[in-house]
């Protein structure tokens, strides 16, 4: 039977600039975390959410502990007594509920969108970048928590203090800024970060030039009393903001940073620094993170925040108790002498700042990185830089890639990567089977060894699976 399939309109209809507490909205992807955390906002604004999934987990138990419908299917019956349908980037438009939604003229949106539609009332800092959007997005939120502004933050990953990844608060939004799909340029920001700039998502963006032009973008949808913050340190983050007319903040450790850092000190229990303004020392601080890219993420949260108005004591304070956010160099477990470390890296610069953030805190260790390659497009437009990335590491295991939203790519496996790490004339494990991976991995480890896994797929079941084996004694010293 041929089947019509209703094509997505140019623009969304625009079902409200806050959120209404009689719309029922339904959440297409809701596992996902920045439908979670938007669920969950929706949810506490006082509006009935309902959601599926085809892949439901620990964010879909959560939401039925709250009351929430969640499907494991997708299906036109989900619509019932529904206003409003958001749907997950990740979700195909010819899917049975969008298809059902647009013949019901139920307004369909975006995740984006909502999000926009939601927040854009209120004062937004919004955070993107490349890498450290969420860490970011975690510090700056926890630093005016302490200084009482009461925000809400609306982080991707699951923050430790905020027991999620929505803090809810008033109407001071601190928020991700993704770029993925130019969903950042939904937003309508006061205060706009850049952490990075580099090539990704190259299954939406043409080269480096589109996705420098629409970040570019993004920064120029700022009001004429916005500010920019942008990492100096960062080449191309740098020179978009050099073509930016109005106010703009710059970070960083160089000598030309307006927010510097300087006498930076690592160890295995964080970073300790002093910070410059505009010349001035301002003291000294200290971060639970490792490695200096996560002594950039703090600059973003400082360099924001004090475009807030904030004191240097709420600063100094909220950088000392931020305790994290999961799958970010998270230590699993530590048994037997072995360190098993998980860690969401899965671009190659990300993967080589936590592999050298590991070198430098625990530099008597033998480095075991165990990665596993996030989309078919990714992996086969950088096959060759993970390949490199990889090489800090001293032991290098690699498994299949994780699919996530893509159907496969004809030629594109793991195996692509642990070739570029051969060419390097260096040993690579490819191990593409995830159900024997951990088993084979606790007969290579030894005492002093840090495992690490890697990658933005499923890959932390193969850490925790090594911490019950290390722990049940499967494992012969």
């Amino acid at each position: 039977m041929e089947t019509n399939i209703v094509m997505a309109p140019e623009t969304s209809p625009k079902f409200t600039d806050q959120v209404d507490r009689s719309n029922h909205t339904h959440f297409m992807g809701i596992e996902g975390a920045g439908m979670f955390a938007l669920a969950e906002l929706f949810r506490r604004r006082g509006c009935v959410v309902s959601g599926c999934d085809l892949a439901p987990g620990e964010n879909s138990e959560q939401l039925k502990l709250d009351q929430v419908e969640i499907y494991g299917s997708h299906h036109e019956s989900h619509l019932s007594g529904v206003n409003t349908l958001v749907v997950s980037s990740a979700i195909p438009w010819t899917a049975q509920e969008i298809q059902e939604a647009i013949r019901l003229e139920i307004p369909v949106l975006k995740r984006a969108e909502a999000l926009g539609q939601c927040i854009n009332h209120g004062e937004i800092l919004a955070v993107s970048g490349t890498h450290g959007k969420t860490t970011t997005t975690a510090m700056a939120t926890e630093i005016l928590d302490i200084a009482g502004l009461n925000p809400t933050g609306i982080a991707g990953g699951y923050v430790f203090s905020w027991g999620g990844n929505l803090r809810h608060g008033g109407d001071l939004y601190v928020v991700e800024a993704d770029e993925y799909d130019r969903s950042f340029l939904e937003l309508k920001p006061d205060i706009a970060v850049v952490t990075n700039i580099e090539e990704d998502h190259l299954d939406c963006y043409r080269d480096l030039d589109e996705i420098i032009s629409v970040f570019g973008q993004f920064l120029g949808s700022l009001p004429s009393n916005g500010t920019a913050v942008v990492c100096g340190d960062d080449r191309i983050a740098g020179r978009v903001m050099n073509g930016l007319e109005g106010r703009k903040v710059s970070y960083g450790l160089n000598p030309g940073a307006q927010l510097r850092a300087t006498e930076v000190h690592q160890s295995d229990d964080g970073v300790s620094f002093s910070l410059l303004e505009q010349g001035i020392n301002c003291g000294h601080f200290r971060i639970k993170s490792l490695g200096l890219h996560n002594l950039q993420n703090s600059l973003a949260a400082v360099a924001s925040s004090r475009c807030l108005g904030v004191s240097w004591e709420a600063i100094r304070e909220g950088l000392r108790s931020y305790e994290g956010v999961k799958r970010r160099f998270e230590i699993i477990g530590f048994h037997r002498d072995i360190l098993i470390v998980d860690d969401y890296a899965h671009h190659p610069s990300e993967v080589t700042a936590t592999l050298v953030a590991a070198r430098q805190a625990y530099p008597n260790r033998r480095i075991v990185a165990l990665f596993q390659p996030h989309l078919f497009t990714r992996t086969k437009d950088f096959a060759s830089d993970f390949g490199e990335s990889l090489l800090v590491a001293d032991e290098i295991w690699i498994t299949d890639v994780f699919a996530s939203r893509e159907d496969p790519i004809e030629g594109v496996t793991g195996g692509l990567i642990a070739s570029s790490v051969e060419q390097s004339g260096r040993t690579v494990r490819y191990h593409a089977d995830m159900n024997t991976l951990s088993e084979s991995l606790i007969k290579f480890l030894t005492p002093g060894d840090l495992i690490i896994t890697l990658g933005a797929g499923s890959i932390r079941q193969v850490s925790e699976e090594i911490k019950v084996l290390l722990q049940s004694g499967g494992f012969n010293e």
